[in-house]
């Protein structure tokens, strides 16, 4: 088995708003449901599937009884990220 490095590049994403900006705190929260994670003192790296997203987004409408307007706010910044296929690598940072 061999070592591989990879050079990690973080383009920030402007601050979304409203109820979008609540769902990605609860999915800094709740980052263990990912694909993948790590972090330390005010960082988390998550990689996370559309599927897991979108049940991550089930799941906040559920707990926050948020409109059906917001939900559909959410899944537009979620389909306008930059996928790599069916996955994508989140940073939070606070």
């Amino acid at each position: 088995m061999g070592l591989d490095v990879g050079v990690v590049s973080i383009s920030y994403l402007d601050q979304p708003h409203g109820a979008t900006y609540d769902f990605l705190w609860y999915l800094n929260v709740h980052a263990e449901v990912a694909e993948w994670l790590t972090g330390s003192e005010g960082n988390t790296f998550i990689e996370v599937t559309r599927d897991t997203m979108n049940l991550q987004v089930r799941r906040f409408h559920s707990e926050y009884s948020i409109s059906l307007g917001q939900v559909k706010e959410i899944q537009r910044w979620i389909a306008s990220l930059p996928w790599k296929g069916e996955v994508i690598m989140l940073h939070f940072g606070w």
